[in-house]
């Protein structure tokens, strides 16, 4: 819990950021949030398919993963970059984790 509500307020400073227009600033910040908060890298998420990502990392930190691009989609796309590949994984960590496809990452699981 005290993991998921730090990596809470890193990722509002991380789009806030965004905001700024710092946005080589945010996607750095981001790409090392990866290993701190998930233990794994991006470039490894996208190499596993998205049901071996959840198993791997298990539920919470496959949870933080999802933030975690979700963010960077938000961050590419105020950059005017294109997020479709990102926005697919997305999806597809969703459904591994048998999430809505509004249903809010960083809150807990109800069981």
């Amino acid at each position: 819990m005290r993991q998921i509500r730090q990596l809470a307020r890193f990722l509002a400073a991380l789009l806030g950021l965004g905001k700024e227009g710092k946005f080589d600033e945010a996607l750095t910040e981001l790409q090392r949030a990866y290993g701190t908060y998930v233990g794994m890298s991006r470039s490894m998420i996208d190499r596993l398919d998205a049901a071996s990502v959840v198993t791997v990392l298990g539920r919470d930190r496959a949870r933080m993963a999802l933030a975690l691009l979700e963010a960077e989609v938000a961050i590419l796309t105020a950059r005017g970059q294109d997020s479709r590949a990102g926005l697919v994984r997305a999806a597809q960590l969703r459904d591994a984790l048998g999430m809505g496809r509004d249903e809010p990452v960083l809150d807990p699981p109800e069981h």
